[in-house]
């Protein structure tokens, strides 16, 4: 078996490079479902809020959990700083250049489309340690990992971002270095290019 890493376009240099004032935005792309770990997401944000940290957090996206996030985050006390807006068209192309943090709690993943377009974008990642999610961010060389289901370690990696603009930066840095490096569609399609040359010289 032959397993080729998946790969997603590259963004411009330039990518949410002007600095904003106000709380540092972090913000989720995900579906409203179990196996993303948003009820975690939000557990850790009710942790950031309680230190008084100053941020604003956004979890763009829709589904079956929308009406249950929406009351934990109203019991939580969150309505000042958590939005769940609903689903955005182009949402990788619109939002993530909008954020100075992207968060993946996930529960359970394969190989994660999303972190990787946030590696593209040049984001400050924090991501559970599910899938491939370790091996795209080089081990926590290029964004912060925490295990799944545990909102204290999430709410620590993201406060640790919250505070630390250079990290932020540097980060970013590694995240966009990383995907050029690893994880293009041109790096993908040589890979199946070789697989395929292979698979024939094989069958000749």
């Amino acid at each position: 078996i032959d397993v080729l890493p998946n790969g997603v376009d590259t963004m411009p240099d330039d990518t949410g490079a002007v600095e904003r004032s106000g709380p540092v935005r972090i913000g989720s792309l995900s579906a409203y479902i179990p196996q993303k770990g948003l009820d975690v997401l939000l557990a850790a944000a009710r942790r950031m809020k309680d230190r008084g940290r100053a941020f604003e957090l956004s979890i763009v996206g829709d589904g079956p959990l929308r009406a249950e996030l929406e009351a934990l985050a109203a019991r939580l006390d969150l309505r000042d700083v958590v939005r769940l807006p609903g689903w955005a068209p182009d949402a990788a192309d619109r939002i993530l250049p909008t954020l100075d943090v992207f968060v993946q709690s996930s529960r359970w993943e394969a190989m994660s489309m999303v972190v990787l377009e946030a590696m593209a974008a040049g984001r400050a990642i924090v991501a559970t340690t599910v899938g491939d999610n370790d091996l795209m961010l080089d081990g926590g060389r290029a964004g912060l990992l925490v295990p799944p289901d545990d909102a204290e370690a999430l709410a620590t990696a993201l406060t640790r971002l919250v505070e630390d603009a250079a990290l932020r930066h540097s980060l970013g840095a590694a995240a966009r270095g990383r995907q050029r490096e690893m994880y293009t569609t041109h790096t993908m399609g040589a890979r199946y290019e070789q697989l395929y040359r292979a698979a024939i010289g094989r069958a000749a």
